[in-house]
């Protein structure tokens, strides 16, 4: 078994994570990702270890596995990286309130009981992140009208056009629904600044997202606001 880390490759942008270049160097051709790998680097972010020299390590408490992540990431450098850990609650609150932290993209706070073996499906592990949900406009689409994968969204001010998390699939299927009954001509297509390209909507489709504070500042749509519409 070796060692199985539990983590996430992110991609740098100076010293912001950047959601849209870990994709494109992950839908990327094995060739063309080889030559991204000056213009966006990628590490990996260790969070857990569940297997090490051969060995299940998830029965073991956290604490334990903790010491024993950081004794295998002490042994390596990049592009392998540690995850911050703490257990005093005055740190936990400040790196929540840290804007300079938030504007690197950084997600919040994963709190895992002490004690606690590695779950299955994680369950007992609470997630904390300073999100507030905020209503911007859809301008388009990724996929096809019958399958839409990700909406491409103006957040308006500095934010800009910004392409969203994939969508559930209850809004994928309300989404394409209303794509077909309104659909009367081939829309147009554009791309954005990273070349991915998308499909214009006829007019521009009020939703509800979640954006800035995520690990990658992602924008997760959180549904649509056809109630805002003008």
């Amino acid at each position: 078994m070796g060692t199985v880390l539990d983590g996430e490759g992110v991609v740098l942008r100076g010293r912001r994570f950047d959601f849209s270049g870990m994709q494109t160097r992950a839908l990327s051709s094995p060739a063309k990702s080889a030559g991204l790998r000056h213009d966006l680097p990628v590490r990996f972010v260790a969070f857990d270890v569940l297997a090490d020299g051969g060995q299940d390590r998830r029965p073991w408490p956290y604490h334990q596995r903790r010491a024993r992540l950081e004794d295998i990431l002490a042994r390596h450098r990049d592009p392998l990286r540690l995850v911050e850990m703490t257990r005093d609650r005055g740190q936990a609150l400040s790196w929540l309130e840290d804007e300079e932290l938030a504007a690197q993209g950084i997600e919040g706070v994963l709190c895992k009981p002490w004690s606690q073996h590695y779950p299955a499906g994680r369950s007992g592990w609470l997630k904390v992140r300073p999100t507030q949900p905020q209503d911007a406009l859809a301008i388009g689409y990724t996929g096809r009208a019958r399958a839409p994968a990700r909406l491409v969204v103006d957040l308006g001010g500095d934010d800009g056009v910004v392409l969203s998390t994939p969508l559930s699939v209850e809004l994928r299927h309300v989404l394409a629904q209303a794509l077909m009954a309104s659909r009367t001509d081939q829309p147009p297509r554009t791309a954005l600044l990273d070349h991915v390209t998308y499909w214009l909507f006829s007019r521009p489709v009020p939703v509800e997202v979640d954006h800035g504070t995520t690990r990658h500042a992602a924008t997760t749509i959180r549904r649509l606001r056809p109630d805002l519409a003008r």
